[in-house]
């Protein structure tokens, strides 16, 4: 697949096939691999921690906060839910901040999973303590974001935006729809001094 067809592709996932484990040797291989990822002052200040284990997964999925804009809808249910959650965190003994870091990393992350067939929802939403506190996370560190992964069970489709209204939503076939700006809303055009 190309890139262009990848960033297409690795859409925000967020029903799953939760009995279809993602195998944990292939994640830890993208995690390796963000190491390559560019950073701010080569602080290189980020951490991840993998969670595929059913009993920490069953306790961490209720601090999971999805789909904002979905007011009617908690979350997907048993059966739906991602069989492997990425925590990331800031190690503060690195840098106090990782601004640009964090958001490469997590694109990076993303694209190598959607490469490799699988669905992804980058949740900043989530109760932060309760998840230090369930994994045990050292003080020095602070949860950034979760990716959630897994074989997606949803469809996901990309429509052009009509006037300002970017609200993603379902419709009632079980459809996700997202709105995207049009391209050539991306660019702007300096006049000639």
């Amino acid at each position: 697949m190309k890139i262009s067809q990848i960033l297409q592709a690795n859409r925000s996932f967020r029903r799953y096939l939760e009995e279809d484990k993602v195998p944990l040797q292939e994640a830890l291989r993208w995690v390796k691999n963000l190491r390559y990822t560019n950073s701010m002052r080569n602080a290189q200040p980020l951490k991840y921690i993998l969670v595929d284990k059913p009993t920490l997964l069953e306790k961490i999925y209720p601090l999971l906060r999805w789909a904002g804009y979905l007011k009617d809808w908690n979350g997907p249910e048993k059966g739906e839910r991602p069989p492997l959650l990425i925590v990331q965190l800031l190690d503060k003994d690195c840098s106090s901040t990782a601004r640009f870091d964090e958001g490469l990393q997590l694109s990076a992350l993303t694209l190598q999973a959607t490469e490799a067939g699988y669905g992804c929802c980058i949740l900043a939403a989530f109760d932060a303590s309760s998840l230090v506190s369930t994994l045990a996370i050292p003080s020095r560190f602070t949860p950034l974001a979760i990716v959630a992964i897994g074989h997606p069970k949803e469809h996901v489709v990309i429509e052009e935006q009509e006037g300002e209204n970017i609200k993603y939503f379902r419709s009632s076939d079980g459809i996700h729809h997202v709105p995207k700006r049009k391209a050539e809303e991306l660019i702007l055009t300096i006049p000639e001094a």
